[in-house]
């Protein structure tokens, strides 16, 4: 209900959930249950989603209507109760992360050696968690941007040892090519890979919170496209190559992810390494057979409780 989002009550504010419906989408595709007949099938069909609110509503005059919109504030606060989940015993090892900051993202190049901001984001890090962000959709060139000169995005340019900065492709047209609308880097320094991003469908939310405006579905399934789609195919694919190597660190997981990608497909003049290729990433430094256990899941919707305690 809407109205519980501003209500102050704890018990209400915390069942409101997704206001915007991206997050649903995001969720899907990074852990939809498959083989059940039900609708469509994450990249990791066994897998322990927790979902971190991350987006404020706001009203805007100009548009007379209530927006979801990703505040610094709300980024850095969720960090916060994840790392703290993490330290109370949570196995978390990646966060999807399929936003820009402050509203549009585009800022002077800062120092994150010395901002909060980004110290924030490496607190993920420093904690073993990877983070995988969504490079955005302005389809500008970090190294050369046209409308953004001098600038950068972020959190998509921050470069933290477990981070991975993430572009779009498509194959709408002929072929797997960058989508039009993905940020992307031609020295290849600030976006690691590519994953689909385009004509993705995705799990959504039945009926609107804040306004019509919201991603939602009536049967509870939608198309959308972004780099927001890319990213949580990444995220599905950490997730299931640590669940087949659990005792590997977040830096040899994020290493098999990255060198086992496909450099055929936009790595020259876009990225690192080129496109997700799960099973190159798998292995990519383990070559012996991997076996998998089909779990008898027939839904997705148990929730368990995790009490953490984040220190003021």
């Amino acid at each position: 209900v809407s109205s519980d989002i501003d209500s102050k009550d704890r018990e209400k504010m915390r069942k409101v959930g997704d206001i915007s419906g991206h997050g649903t989408h995001v969720a899907g595709t990074i852990g939809a249950v498959g083989d059940n007949k039900i609708g469509v099938v994450g990249v990791n069909w066994s897998v322990g989603l927790m979902s971190v609110s991350n987006f404020s509503k706001l009203y805007f005059p100009e548009i007379a209507d209530y927006t979801a919109c990703e505040l610094d504030s709300d980024t850095m606060r969720g960090i916060d109760f994840i790392v703290a989940a993490k330290k109370a015993g949570a196995d978390i090892r990646a966060v999807n992360m399929s936003f820009s900051g402050s509203y549009y993202g585009w800022t002077d190049p800062i120092d994150q050696t010395k901002d909060a901001i980004a110290l924030k984001h490496k607190e993920l890090s420093d904690n073993g968690i990877i983070a995988c962000i969504a490079a955005g959709n302005d389809g500008e060139n970090f190294d050369n941007p046209n409308y953004y000169k001098g600038k950068l995005n972020y959190p998509s340019c921050y470069r933290f040892d477990n981070s991975i900065t993430i572009g779009s492709t498509s194959d709408f047209v002929s072929g797997e090519n960058r989508s039009e609308f993905s940020n992307y880097s031609s020295s290849a320094k600030w976006v690691d890979i590519f994953a689909p991003g385009e004509i993705i469908l995705s799990t959504i939310m039945k009926k609107p919170i804040i306004s019509s405006k919201d991603h939602y579905s009536e049967d509870g399934y939608k198309y959308l496209n972004g780099t927001s789609m890319a990213a949580p195919h990444v995220t599905g694919a950490v997730a299931l190559l640590c669940s087949i190597y659990p005792d590997l660190s977040a830096g040899d997981i994020k290493s098999m992810l990255l060198y086992g990608a496909n450099p055929d497909v936009t790595r020259e003049g876009y990225s690192a390494h080129g496109r997700l290729d799960l099973k190159g990433a798998i292995n990519a430094f383990k070559p012996t057979d991997v076996r998998f256990e089909i779990l008898d899941i027939l839904s997705s919707d148990k929730v368990h409780p995790i009490q953490a305690e984040i220190l003021s």
